[in-house]
């Protein structure tokens, strides 16, 4: 569900400036209002759903919560 989530509003973002690049704006122009920083991390946020996937393939699946561990914390952030 998390990372649907994620996947659906990247894709809605990505999207609106899609449109707006093909509506001739560029560079950041091209971008909507309050939509920057959300651009900005989708790659950011991609990264650590890899790193968090390629940690639990090696490391396995938790069988206790730990929300401290160092992919889960740097995937909230």
């Amino acid at each position: 569900m998390f990372y649907s989530g994620f996947a659906v509003v990247s894709g809605w973002i990505i999207w609106q400036v899609w449109r707006n690049v093909r509506a001739g704006r560029q560079g950041l122009a091209a971008v909507p209002t309050g939509y920057l920083a959300g651009l900005i991390a989708i790659p950011a946020f991609a990264a650590f759903g890899f790193a968090d996937m390629m940690w639990h393939t090696i490391l396995g699946i938790e069988t206790t919560i730990n929300i401290f561990s160092v992919r889960h914390t740097s995937a909230s952030s």
